[in-house]
Parts: C-alpha cells; structure tokens; sequence
C-alpha cells in the first residue's frame, strides 16, 4: 500500500503544502537532522496506518496519534512527541507535503487555490533571496553578537569560504569543515538551516551571508555608499588610537627612561588587545613589558635593539591599521587573531617525531609535540602552554615541571600523555585541526596507538621528500608584517655526532652529523636551562658513537638545526626531558 493514496485533506491544503514540499530531498533532511533519522523517518512512514493534513495557518500533518505544526521556518516545526529536537515525525511530515503537493487538485480545489492566489503569485513573482541580497549588515553584526561576527570576519579573511549551488533553495557548502547550509528563496536569513544544528546564526551561516554577498558584487571594503564590513569596531580603534599614543610616549621619553609603569601598561595593553582579538600586538606588548622588566632588573636578556625593533613595529602596525579601517583585504594582513578556529577532521594517521620544549620573551612556556599528518602529508603539532608572568605560574617554567607535564595521560579522550604520543605512530578519529595544522585537546578525539616509532618507521617515510630535503634557506628580504612560518622539520640519517663541543662565548653546543656517506652537516643547540640535559646527553654519546645507523629529528630554522629527538632500532628517545 502506497502511502501517498491514503492522505486525509478535509480542505485544499496544496499551497501550504507547497511551501514546504520544497524541502522534501534527502541532503536537506539529512542536514535538517542527521542520516538515521532520515531513514527511520522512510521506513515508519510505511507502517503509518492514519495520514490527514488539517489546519490552515499553521500547517498540521497528523501520522496515527502524532501531530506534527510545520512552521514556515521549518527548523522551529514542534510535534507532540516527548522530543525537544527535531525528531522523525516532523521529517515524516514535510515528506507527506511533498506526496501530498505532487497529486493533481480537483476542480474544487483549483477554484479555491484561484481565489487563495494573491499572495502566492506576490510571493512567487518575489526575487528569490531577496532578503538575503538586501541584508543590513549593521543589524546582522548586532544579531550574531560582537564576538561571534568579529571571528568570523577573521575566518574569511583566513580562507573561509562557501560554494554555492543553486536550486530550489540556496546550498552553501562551506569549504573548510563540509558544513552545508541551505537558504529556502524567501525569508532566506531567518529559515536557514546548518547542518551545525545551531537554530540562529552561527559562524557557518555568516560565513556563507558574507560570502554570497562578496560573490554577488554586493560588498565593497573601500566605499561608504556600499555596504562595508571592517574587521574593527569603535571600542577596537579607540584602544589602538591609545596603544599608538603610548608607544609613541616611549619614543619621546627614552627607553632607558622607563620604569615599572611602561611595563606595566604594556601588559594592561597586551590584555586589552587580545580581548579585542588583535593577537599579533598583543604578543609584542607583552615582549615590549618583558623587555622593559629585563632592562630594570639588569637581566642578561635585555637587549635594546630587539627591544627598539618591537616598538618600531608596534608603531608602524597600528598607524597602518588605523589608515586602512575599511580596507579588509589590507586589516587581513596587519591583524592576526588570538586564535584560530578548528574544524574537525573524521579520521586521521600520524607518526610521532618528538617533542621540543620551549619559552618565549613574552613569558610563555610549554611543550610542542611533532606529527606526521599522513593523509595531508604535512607535520602537525600539539602544544601545552602555560603563562609564566604570573606568580602562581613562574616557578612552574622549569625543566623537571615540563618532564611531569610530559608524561601526564591527560590528552584526549582516551588520556594518552606526550610521552607516549610523540614516539608512536597512532589514529586519530573525530579530531579537531585549524589552518596552521595544531591539533586541539578536545576530549571527544578518540586516539588509538598502532605502533612504535623506530628507524624502520622512519625509514618508510623517505618517499616524502620535504622530510629529508636539506636545502639552505633562502637569502629572502625581510618581511617586516609577515605572520610567523610554521616550524619544519627535517629527518636526517646518521652513523655519529662529530666535533661536539660547547662554546663559552656564544652559550651553544655545536656538533656535526656524520651521514653514512661521510657528509657531514652542522647543528648546534643554544643553552638554557630548558636545554641542560640534553646538551648533557649529545655530549656523552659524541664522546662515546656507537656508530650504529640512526635518525635525528631536527627543527629546521633560520639560525640552523635544532635537535628534537633521536631514532634507532629501539625507538625514539626525546633527550630533553627526564622519563
């Protein structure tokens, strides 16, 4: 028995039938709920023994002694289930509208949809999208929320984009996570629906808004009688017009001349800033505040030039922002964000290289851990951090802490410590990954170890050439506003360490690597106290080769070679932390 035979109408229901047939396909309801909802939905519409449309505005669609409301926004239809989400029965519904629009009306019916018209035909003559084109930008950005849109400008300014099709709804498939969104032609802002399942605007919407607009020829970031996105508000600029007066405060007075309260305001300014998701100056006023505590402590890292060079660029930065508001493409290249946003991945393969500690002049300290990321053939990284400005915090930025942290099983749902992670090779599923290739701690990433990292493994690894290349940097000008380059890493085979000797005066260890073709490539470590033990380590088995053929990983970078890891037969040993 069909059930599309049987459906009850006890008046002509086929224009509000019609308003909702449209969205009676399978990749709307699968996104509208989710794929074994949508097949439940199928199978029990079989089985439904009682099917009548009834109401007029709203909508009902009753299925035996379940009532379905279908509200024009489809995403808001309620049913008298125990269900607060969308459940099988509101998809049971919109499929019977379609079953129920696709039958011929009798000549009844036809003469009440003649008289019923008017507003049809208005609706239907209506430019689809039309409130989509037409949409006010200021009240969109006071809908979604400061914080919302502000991050999702800087996602599109990264890369975030949609790709339209176009039917009878507007498709957007946002190009980073396989997100869609869909816009029915009319009232197209407020019935969308993202497969995110957010019921108002999320950031996958607003990207797809944005993008349809900018595609349409219907933004323009220069003009004042067009409509104008800035990636900066009132509160934004205000504190970059006083971050640009301090600085040039700084200049008059003499860096020499300042004291506790510069560096302090520093900070005040790196906290405000990061609020205001400018994260690329408020990392230099937390350098400027570390330098200028330096400087009055008579600490040996207190260096004027490097020093002068952070004011020069905390100066050219914001004057160039604050001349280029309106000019996004401009603001893209001048702001960094504080963060940036993760999508997640399905599934995942990678191979550990090791871990590095670290501590940057603007107080940071933590632990990165290196992947390989196999189906992207790129090295990912997985960071822990804490922030030693703080009292609580700055005893904490020692080596034997970062050795506890490193064998801690607090990483991912299955609580797996760095340790283990950054010497084996293992499955990631349901992982979450940004732009610059970190990976997120989130708990619902579930990890399984598949092995141990040895020189096989490496050895399996020799087809991807950027793994092994060795070419020298090139002698690039100096890119006064480029965003820093992700770390690479560079896997090197070996038979021995070869003159390694510490150097007083320039506080490193040099060495040599002697390859099995008796080239031989220089690599040095600068000393801290972050890095006494392994310099320790390189020392004792320069002095005492076992010649056997082995692999180290490097960090390859503008000064040279820095060691992270060593792997033999055995597996991998990370040298700078005490197991």
């Amino acid at each position: 028995m069909d059930w599309k035979d049987h459906i009850i109408a006890s008046d002509n229901y086929h224009p509000q039938a019609q308003v909702f047939s449209v969205y009676a396909n399978e990749s709307f309801l699968v996104t509208l709920a989710n794929k074994g909802l949508y097949k439940r939905a199928l199978k029990d519409l079989e089985s439904t023994q009682h099917i009548e449309l009834k109401g007029d505005s709203p909508l009902q669609v009753q299925l035996d002694d379940i009532t379905v409301t279908l509200n024009e926004n489809v995403s808001q239809s309620t049913c008298t289930c125990p269900s607060k989400t969308i459940c099988k029965h509101v998809l049971m519904a919109i499929l019977v509208t379609a079953g129920y629009s696709a039958e011929k009306p009798s000549e009844t019916s036809q003469e009440n949809m003649a008289k019923n018209s008017t507003k049809d035909e208005k609706q239907a003559h209506e430019e689809p999208w039309k409130s989509l084109k037409e949409v006010d930008i200021a009240a969109l950005r006071k809908q979604a929320g400061k914080k919302l849109f502000e991050d999702t400008l800087r996602l599109i300014q990264d890369g975030w984009t949609a790709d339209f099709k176009e039917s009878e709804m507007l498709e957007a498939t946002i190009n980073t996570e396989n997100i869609i969104v869909y816009f029915p032609s009319q009232d197209s802002i407020n019935r969308s629906v993202c497969k995110c399942g957010e019921q108002g605007l999320c950031k996958h919407k607003l990207i797809a808004i944005l993008s349809y607009l900018s595609d349409q020829g219907l933004l323009n970031n220069n003009s004042e009688d067009t409509t104008t996105l800035s990636l900066l508000n009132d509160e934004s600029r205000a504190i970059l017009e006083a971050a640009g007066k301090f600085v040039i405060h700084i200049f008059d007075k003499g860096i020499i001349n300042c004291g506790e309260n510069e560096s302090e305001t520093a900070i005040q300014f790196s906290i405000r800033l990061e609020t205001c998701g400018i994260g690329n100056l408020s990392r230099l006023f937390r350098s400027l505040s570390s330098d200028l505590e330096n400087m009055l402590s008579k600490h040996v890292g207190f260096n004027q030039i490097t020093t002068f060079s952070t004011l020069s660029r905390l100066h050219n930065t914001i004057q160039l922002i604050l001349r280029n508001l309106h000019d996004n493409q401009k603001l893209g290249l001048l702001i960094e964000s504080t963060r940036s946003d993760y999508y997640t991945t399905p599934l995942g393969n990678f191979t550990g290289l090791g871990a590095f500690p670290w501590q940057t002049r603007s107080g940071y300290f933590g632990i990165t851990a290196y992947f390989f990321y196999h189906e992207k053939q790129v090295i990912c990284t997985f960071t822990t951090s804490l922030a030693g400005y703080y009292e609580q915090t700055e005893e904490l930025a020692t080596i034997d802490n970062l050795s506890r942290q490193f064998t801690k099983n607090t990483h991912w749902a299955d609580s797996h410590s760095l340790a283990v992670l950054s010497q084996s090779t293992f499955t990631l599923r349901n992982f979450k990954l940004n732009k610059q290739y970190r990976l997120s701690s989130s708990a619902q990433t579930q990890c399984e170890i598949t092995g141990k990292v040895d020189r096989g493994t490496l050895q399996n690894l020799q087809s991807i050439r950027q793994l092994f290349e060795l070419t020298e940097f090139s002698e690039e000008s100096y890119q006064y506003f480029s965003k820093r380059p992700p770390d690479q890493i560079i896997l090197v085979p070996f038979q021995k360490l070869s003159d390694v000797y510490f150097s007083h005066t320039k506080q490193k260890l040099l060495f040599n690597i002697e390859q099995i073709d008796e080239t031989s490539i220089k690599a040095s470590l600068d000393f801290n106290p972050f890095t006494k033990n392994a310099i320790k380590y390189l020392e004792r088995i320069g002095d005492f080769p076992d010649n056997k053929s082995h692999y180290m990983v490097f960090l390859k970078r503008k000064d040279g070679l820095i060691p992270v890891s060593i792997v033999d037969d055995n597996g991998m040993n990370n040298f700078f932390f005490k197991q």
